[in-house]
């Protein structure tokens, strides 16, 4: 009996990849970002990047022009795909405004929430048993992209959506703050863990319908997210 993973996993060989993205510019949030506190220590999350470069590299294989802008990861830049290299939400930020205008944005990353309000120039010495940190919001990326005017917004705007509980409402309520076309929910508890992993387990929410792909490898989902793509550009929600 062929398991349910096993089919997933194979969906690339099993349907290729066709150039129904050709002609159209995206771009591809990845990874983490790190947010510094002083000249040596940061604020940032477990995210490899690897679900992202997976669909990059999906949208490069169905045609699409992509434009790939990683935060910190240990993986090379995907053959093919011109890729930018940030540290921060605010690098990741800029360099966003400074690809665009694209037909697809998938924002992808990991961004750090939250940084120093204002980083130290120097290191911070431990001469107290606790540190003070005055924290504010970094740039909301996939907010930005997903409220431009028409005229200048992509076509498709996708995010994910990590959570800790409740997953379901607490990505329908991120979807309709950020505006963004729909979200890839996966969570993270006791019994999974996206991070580092080859395997996620994914839900689809858009405004029409959810769908859970249950588990699978990231270049599986990366494939049925890039189809996804190719539905919605063709508009048939």
């Amino acid at each position: 009996m062929v398991e349910p993973i096993d089919i997933l996993n194979k969906a690339e060989e099993i349907l290729g990849y066709s150039k129904n993205l050709k002609g159209l510019r995206a771009i591809v949030t990845a990874g983490p970002t790190h947010e510094p506190l002083d000249p040596v220590r940061f604020l940032g999350n477990h995210s490899s990047g690897k679900q992202g470069y997976a669909i990059a590299t999906a949208l490069h294989k169905a045609g699409a022009d992509v434009t790939l802008i990683s935060g910190p990861t240990s993986l090379p830049d995907p053959a093919h795909i011109k890729t930018t290299r940030v540290q921060s939400a605010k690098d990741m930020h800029q360099a966003v405004q400074d690809h665009l205008p694209a037909d697809i944005f998938i924002g992808a990353a990991a961004v750090a929430d939250w940084q120093l309000a204002k980083p130290l120039t120097q290191k911070h010495k431990k001469d107290n048993d606790t540190w003070t940190l005055n924290l504010t919001q970094t740039p909301d990326i996939l907010k930005h992209v997903a409220q431009l005017p028409k005229s200048e917004r992509p076509k498709v705007v996708v995010g994910f959506a990590l959570e800790s509980h409740d997953a379901i409402n607490n990505a329908r309520d991120k979807l309709n703050r950020k505006g963004a076309d729909a979200l890839l929910i996966n969570a993270i508890n006791e019994t999974h863990n996206p991070f580092n992993a080859s395997s996620n387990h994914l839900h689809w929410l858009d405004h029409a319908h959810i769908d859970d792909w249950g588990n699978a490898s990231k270049d599986a989902h990366a494939l049925r997210i890039t189809n996804e793509i190719s539905r919605l550009i063709k508009g048939d929600i």
